[in-house]
């Protein structure tokens, strides 16, 4: 309890790497209970900016029973400043054009799959996640060349078989 007879709140990153809360001590000790967090879990006070492990947290970790493995979680995203994400954003290629004229022209099964990643990068810059933006980079530029390759031969036969069927040659 705090001074001002409260609970003290917390919030908590759980494995899914996503951020819950905020929740009283004795959630959080039920969920260490039932193997939802470890001791290795991030966890904030409300009201606090720093992310420390749960076993940082004496009021929450004294109580909680030992010998549980910790769970896999990593820390949530430093947010970055505008300036920061704006660079990012200049730095890292998405491959938009690319993508759209290869939807056009070649396969649109597959140049949608390279659109797909070409919009994730953007997204995921302006979440922080700035590896993440250049693992959807390299994919979005596999899937043009995936869609390059496979098709413009299928858009040649095409193109072919369609003028011999209406006379064009």
């Amino acid at each position: 309890m705090s001074d001002d007879g409260e609970e003290p709140l917390y919030f908590v990153i759980g494995p899914d790497n996503r951020r819950y809360g905020p929740h009283p001590a004795r959630i959080l000790q039920e969920w260490r209970r039932d193997r939802r967090i470890g001791s290795e879990s991030h966890a904030c006070a409300a009201g606090d900016t720093e992310w420390r492990t749960l076993r940082d947290f004496p009021e929450l970790y004294a109580s909680l029973p030992p010998g549980f493995p910790p769970s896999r979680t990593k820390p949530p995203p430093v947010p970055l400043s505008a300036a920061a994400l704006r660079d990012a954003e200049i730095a890292i290629p998405n491959h938009l054009i690319a993508a759209i004229l290869l939807t056009l022209i070649g396969c649109m099964p597959l140049g949608m799959m390279a659109m797909y990643y070409s919009h994730r990068v953007g997204a995921l810059v302006r979440k922080g996640d700035i590896d993440g933006a250049w693992r959807a980079s390299r994919l979005c530029r596999i899937w043009c060349w995936i869609t390059f390759l496979a098709g413009f031969p299928a858009s040649v036969l095409l193109v072919t078989a369609l003028s011999k069927w209406l006379g064009l040659s």
